[in-house]
């Protein structure tokens, strides 16, 4: 794991066939959750303040109603 960016981590994780094709939008880091570089990117290029952006694990990433 990475620190790319100030609060933010990438983690690539290389297929069956060694290729590096999925990205973990967050990662667990003792006891919090940290986002990736492409999810922390996609809120600063979207102008979304980060605490409207919410994760449910396994499910979605979205905006809460401001």
């Amino acid at each position: 794991m990475a620190l790319v960016a100030p609060g933010a981590v990438e983690k690539l994780v290389p297929d069956s066939a060694g290729a590096y094709r999925y990205d973990y939008p967050v990662l667990r880091y003792a006891d919090a959750y940290l986002p990736s570089f492409s999810l922390e990117a996609v809120h600063v290029s979207l102008g979304i303040p980060k605490a409207e952006v919410v994760v449910d694990i396994g499910s979605s990433i979205g905006r809460t109603c401001a």
